[in-house]
């Protein structure tokens, strides 16, 4: 279940997903196991560590955000349905920006990849992996979600590039 109330942005708490639609006004979107900012938390935590894995957890991120969205949502769908509920609840909240569907179609582009690190247990690049992390940054903007975790995950991108890998 959702539940959307209209609160003064000045009175929002610090954890929770907000939406703002004008300057006065945000939408607090609820859903019921954990705040989209706990698990942008729980997905920094993976920044840095197997490329393949973090950009499998982005996807999944996502279809939690398409579920917040419509509880109703089939876990049989594919993630061009999730990317079609983010767009059109962007759309229906008049939120919907160029850059915010190019990062979404993008990201839909993308999916073939995690796909194969899920099936064929495949790994990815850190040219994938920073693909990756700039088009989520653009959805996060695109949803108002703004965290600490998402400067760690920028750190985590660092990392990587530095790392060396032996084999």
């Amino acid at each position: 279940m959702i539940h959307v109330m209209v609160i003064p942005c000045s009175v929002i708490p610090s954890s929770g997903f907000f939406l703002a639609t004008a300057p006065v006004r945000c939408y607090n979107v609820l859903n019921m196991n954990k705040s989209p900012i706990d698990e942008l938390n729980r997905l920094s935590r993976l920044s840095g560590t197997d490329e393949g894995f973090f950009i499998l957890a982005i996807h999944s991120f996502m279809e939690g955000l398409a579920n917040s969205i419509r509880p109703d949502f089939t876990l049989y769908a594919g993630f061009n349905d999730v990317i079609d509920i983010l767009m059109s609840w962007l759309e229906t909240g008049q939120l919907m920006r160029m850059s915010a569907r190019k990062a979404l179609v993008r990201i839909a582009k993308q999916h073939l990849l995690a796909n194969n690190v899920r099936h064929r247990f495949d790994g990815a690049t850190q040219d994938d992996v920073a693909t990756t992390i700039g088009n989520f940054r653009g959805i996060c903007l695109a949803f108002f979600l703004a965290s600490p975790a998402l400067d760690v995950i920028d750190e985590g991108l660092s990392f990587w590039k530095a790392s060396r890998r032996w084999l």
